[in-house]
């Protein structure tokens, strides 16, 4: 497995970036959001790790479950997990943290859709005001709506 070379705009958001990341396809925008995130993690283990002080692991581990990586697809939040995953298991460690919790961190880390994300905060009441919140859309309401679609645009092509 090779690591990328980051070129000085990527270094830059690796090093700086905390918010919204947009660019072209293939620019390597999930690469980034990866090395930022590691970056972000070792920024916490430095401020949080105390030698012989076992309070430091749960505040590191808590802290962790503060980073959220959203996209817009289930796809594009799939591939940005793996990558995470398959990172954390040839990136260099600062000295005192061990992979082992390194994996912790990364397993607290929200990986998914916008939609997810928000749609957790409401169900967790984080957000306030929305109640009764369904998801009815399941395979067999997708699979309805593309036969539709395409239906749909099958007239359109033969009109």
């Amino acid at each position: 497995m090779s690591v990328n070379t980051p070129n000085d705009e990527q270094l830059v958001a690796i090093e700086n970036h905390g918010g919204v990341l947009s660019a072209g396809a293939g620019s390597g925008k999930t690469f980034v959001i990866v090395e930022h995130t590691f970056n972000r993690i070792f920024h916490l283990f430095h401020t949080t790790y105390k030698i012989n002080d076992e309070a430091w692991l749960q505040q590191f581990i808590v802290s962790s479950s503060r980073i959220a990586l959203l996209t817009f697809t289930k796809k594009a939040s799939i591939e940005m997990a793996e990558r995470l995953k398959n990172r954390s298991k040839i990136i260099d460690l600062p000295d005192g943290l061990s992979r082992d919790v390194l994996d912790q961190a990364i397993s607290n880390v929200y990986v998914g859709t916008i939609h997810s994300f928000l749609l957790k905060l409401i169900r967790e009441g984080v957000i306030s005001g929305v109640e009764n919140v369904e998801i009815t859309a399941d395979k067999k309401v997708e699979e309805k709506i593309n036969g539709l679609i395409e239906e749909k645009l099958i007239q359109m092509k033969i009109g």
